[in-house]
């Protein structure tokens, strides 16, 4: 049975020991950070070992994972390529990042992935219940990819086998999760703007919200979509627009938000014409 060493006693790494290798085909083997503290705190909660250095580390284990801030990583890969890592595994947890960071690794023989869980780790100390309806991505070198499939699959959870641009797959991700909160900001701020209290234009707003996100999930875009742009209500748009005419912001993402929604009601209904809809919304 194979042995994992984690890098980083965060929410991710610590998350991942406890949720994803204390039981199944990789087993923990314990954890270094840069404060022995926090690999203590790991090696607690999975009952394995505090290591001191990362030399230690990768003496003791056939796979390392690396569970830093995507901006440390390099650097400890760096450190990594100084010891004696022939034939490991070596994975990290970055969404944006792919597996070819670990340069130069053909060299040392070290097979390299990318495990990423397209939700947010909120704790250390509960994160790793979150894991259990989480979907994974992986991609990286096929020996690196089959040991962590086999982990994913013994506890059943789904993944997808990616190729190519991490940072198009993270950008996605970030679109339905951190911009729908800007989204939803912009419709709050208009809602106080007309006399809600900010709390009170949330609770409004929910029920459609959370119907229509629920709506587009299930079914798809065209079919989820309704509302003025899909009606070519031309006359509504205006209105929209000429209540933004002092707000260049919000007027520029609700245009560019209009145009995605007018490629989608073109598709939904291809008799429909939509000219007069597109020149309205360029300012012609």
């Amino acid at each position: 049975m194979k042995s994992v060493g984690i890098i980083g006693a965060g929410k991710v790494g610590v998350s991942f020991g406890i949720g994803l290798f204390s039981e199944g085909p990789l087993r923990i083997g314990g954890f270094y950070s840069k404060t022995e503290t926090s690999a203590a705190y790991g090696a607690e909660r999975t009952g394995s070992k505090v290591y001191k250095t990362p030399e230690e580390l990768v003496e003791d284990n056939d796979v390392v994972l690396i569970a830093a801030p995507d901006d440390a990583i390099e650097k400890i890969w760096r450190q990594l390529l100084q010891l004696n890592i022939h034939d490991k595994i070596v994975c990290h947890t970055a969404g944006s990042l792919s597996s070819s960071l670990f340069f130069d690794r053909t060299t040392k023989d070290v097979y390299a992935a990318s495990l990423h869980p397209m939700l947010a780790i909120s704790s250390r100390e509960e994160g790793y219940k979150s894991l259990d309806g989480a979907f994974f991505t992986l991609e990286g070198d096929p020996e690196a990819v089959e040991i962590l499939s086999d982990v994913l699959e013994y506890h059943k959870l789904r993944y997808k086998i990616i190729s190519g641009d991490k940072a198009r797959y993270h950008l996605a991700t970030s679109l339905i999760s951190n911009s729908v909160i800007a989204l939803g900001k912009v419709a709050v701020d208009l809602m106080t703007e007309i006399g809600f209290e900010e709390k009170e234009a949330r609770e409004a707003l929910a029920p459609l919200a959370e119907k229509n996100l629920a709506s587009f999930l299930e079914k798809g875009a065209e079919k989820a979509l309704t509302g003025p742009v899909e009606r070519g209500d031309a006359s509504t748009i205006e209105r929209h627009l000429d209540s933004l005419k002092d707000d260049e912001k919000r007027r520029e993402l609700y245009v560019a938000a209009a145009k995605i929604l007018v490629d989608i009601a073109r598709d939904k209904h291809p008799d429909r014409p939509y000219d007069d809809m597109i020149r309205l919304l360029e300012g012609e």
